[in-house]
């Protein structure tokens, strides 16, 4: 119950700060880009929505900083842990929320339009949902360990890794190397790829949160 009553504080949070109109503009813009641009629209939505998404713990922490939450929280009698868990289920939840609105917009669109294959949609779709939980993982324990300055932080970190790779493929063979790998996994069973994303994802998440814990425990210890 305790868990649930945070995730509730969490959403009443963000509900404050994007009231109806703010989401019915999200929404028309939408619609026009994927009227603009068809299937390329609704796919680079499925990539861009949920990213946005991801960002929302620098949201909430703003919010408890400002209120002074943390150091109330701290004195309540509640586990570190279920003030983790809490966020990192809403979080996560919010993310699944808006991934599902994605595939449904990119079927939707296929269904209309037509002029890119189902499966490019849907595929597309779930990469974005991953990229961002992946975003999102490693964006928390940063929130934790340095306020909202975290999410500067992770997107530095990440643009430099994107760069480095860029760079590495434009002087060694890499590329070509990186191009048989994924021809590789194209040919596995899709069964075994789903449950090796999955457990890599499980790993990624436990340090995760662990991470969160312990730099959580941490700042705010007396």
């Amino acid at each position: 119950m305790i868990v649930i009553g945070l995730m509730y504080k969490d959403f009443k949070v963000m509900i404050d700060r994007f009231k109806p109109a703010n989401i019915i503009a999200i929404l028309v813009v939408s619609l026009f880009f994927i009227l603009l641009m068809r299937g390329s629209g609704a796919t680079f939505i499925a990539i861009i929505l949920p990213l946005v998404v991801a960002s929302t713990p620098v949201i909430l922490q703003t919010s408890d900083e400002k209120s002074g939450w943390d150091k109330y929280v701290w004195a309540a009698p509640i586990s570190k842990k279920g003030i983790i868990w809490s966020r990192y289920l809403f979080c996560l939840g919010l993310i699944a929320g808006t991934g599902l609105f994605t595939i449904i917009v990119n079927i939707l669109t296929q269904i209309v339009f037509q002029d890119l294959p189902l499966k490019l949609h849907l595929i597309i779709s779930i990469v974005g949902l991953l990229i961002s939980v992946l975003y999102l993982l490693l964006l928390l324990p940063a929130v934790y360990a340095y306020g909202t300055s975290g999410n500067t932080i992770v997107s530095f970190i990440l643009i430099a890794a994107v760069m480095f790779f860029l760079y590495a493929i434009n002087i060694t063979n890499l590329g070509d190397k990186f191009i048989r790998f994924v021809k590789y996994l194209l040919n596995i069973d899709i069964k075994i790829v789903c449950l090796a994303i999955g457990f890599m994802y499980m790993v990624i998440s436990l340090f995760s949160f662990q991470l969160s814990l312990m730099v959580y425990t941490k700042k705010f210890k007396r």
